[in-house]
């Protein structure tokens, strides 16, 4: 059973994922931030430059809030299922 289940998994991967570009394209992207020109006591903000209001931020500076949104959004039962929502599965196999 649990073989048949990882085979058809794994046939669902490969027809879905069979022509998705190369995901290494990604390590080559930096995301716009905005510049910040300080005096040179490095106290006073003299400038702010910008096209796009980002600034990086590291995974543990995010609120949970942020955290439980995203994965609220991806599967509401992910602190209950055991790892395999069956019924979220279902829902996204294409009608007809």
């Amino acid at each position: 059973m649990i073989a048949g289940t990882a085979g058809g998994m794994f046939a669902a991967y490969a027809y879905f994922s069979n022509d998705l570009p190369d995901p290494n394209i990604l390590d080559g992207i930096e995301p716009a931030e905005s510049t910040y020109v300080y005096d040179r006591s490095g106290q006073v903000l003299l400038a702010r430059f910008e096209c796009q209001n980002r600034e990086a931020v590291h995974f543990d500076e995010l609120p949970d809030t942020i955290w439980e949104a995203t994965v609220a959004s991806e599967d509401r039962t992910f602190w209950d299922n055991n790892g395999v929502d069956f019924q979220g599965i279902a829902r996204a196999v294409p009608a007809g």
